[in-house]
Formats: C-alpha cells, structure tokens, sequence
C-alpha cells in the first residue's frame, strides 16, 4: 500500500554578501517555522568548547590556540593564517569534513521528523558543490548600489572597500543561471515579505 507521507523538500539557501541571505533566512525560520540548518552556525558550534573539531584543532596546533578558559583562540588563529596559508588549509583540512557530517546529519533529523521544508543556509553554497545535498536552491539577490550602501552602514566603510568586497563575491548572474528560485531583496522589508510569501506558496 502506498504511503501518504509526503518527502520532505530540502532547499539550498544562499546568496552574496549583504544581499538579505540572512533576512530570508529568519522570515522563513520565524513566519513559516521551517528549520534552518545554518551552516555559519554550526561552524562555529564544532569549534566551541565541546566541539567536535576543537580537540583535533588543538592537537594539530597546540594547547596554545586556547584561551585560558578553554575557547578556541579565534583572534590568534586569524593571525596565524595570515602569516602562513598552510595553517587555513590544515585548519579547512580538520572542520570541513566534521562540518559537512553534522549538517547532512541535521538535515537528515529533520526529514526523518517528516519536516515540509527544510532550509539549508550556507554562504558559500555553490563554491562549496553543496547542491548534491539539496532538492532544489533559492537564490537571494540585490541591486548592487543597495547591497554597496548596507555594507557601508554595517561595517562602516567606505564604497571604495564596499565595492571591493562585492567584487570578490559569486556574481548574482551566475548564481541565478544554478538556482531553482529566486528572491529580490532590493526594495523594502514588506516586499522582501511579499516574495518569501510567493516562494512559499509556490514550493509547498
């Protein structure tokens, strides 16, 4: 007899810096309560204290890289990177596989919970060949002018250095040709409602 229980749908969410990734994200986590597996989040989790990265980090690079109350020196590994770009390899080489492990197993719970929608919030979604994890991939995009002047009022630079960070992102184009949906985030918090509303609607 065939079952009603209907498959849950992952989807990939993603988009370039100071696009609204983040906005999307918590419209769809707080108004519809989809789960998000925020991939930023659980980076940070593995290499808290506790984390399952964090004894592998300190046995790679020493009881140095703690802090006197046992948190991973952070600050100092920044600085350790920039001196020598063989520590962000055996840093990636120690947190990628661990991280990759514990997203696929938080997306895999929540499937298994019989969860509709599943977000899957990773910045570097696509640079990191995470489509394979998804069924399907929604895009956040914005006007560049828009995304210039966000970063400028919340990291307080100039455009000069805004634009220069923009530049080093994916471009919105190439995003849009891998994607299966796309939301503008150019105009006002009520539009950006209006298109997470149309997404919605629509995937489920």
């Amino acid at each position: 007899m065939p079952s009603n229980k209907r498959k849950s749908i992952v989807v990939g969410l993603t988009g370039g810096i100071a696009s609204g990734k983040s906005s999307v994200s918590k419209l769809l986590k707080e108004k519809y309560h989809c789960p998000v597996v925020d991939a930023d989040q659980l980076a940070h989790a593995i290499t808290a204290p506790g984390g399952k990265a964090l004894p592998l980090i300190v046995e790679r690079f020493g009881e140095g890289v703690l802090t006197p109350d046992g948190a991973l020196d952070r600050g100092l590994l920044r600085r350790k990177m920039t001196e020598d770009p063989d520590v962000k390899a055996a840093l990636e080489a120690i947190q990628y596989p661990i991280l990759q492990q514990v997203i696929l197993e938080a997306i895999a719970d929540h499937q298994k919970a019989g969860t509709p929608l599943v977000v899957y919030d990773c910045p570097m979604f696509f640079q990191t060949h995470q489509e394979r994890y998804v069924d399907q991939i929604l895009v956040v995009i914005c006007h560049t002018p828009v995304r210039v002047a966000r970063l400028m009022a919340r990291d307080h630079i100039g455009e000069k250095l805004a634009q220069k960070m923009l530049n080093l992102q994916m471009p919105d184009d190439e995003m849009i040709c891998r994607a299966d949906w796309i939301v503008d985030n150019s105009r006002d918090e009520k539009t950006l409602e209006q298109n997470v509303e149309k997404f919605i609607t629509e995937i489920l």
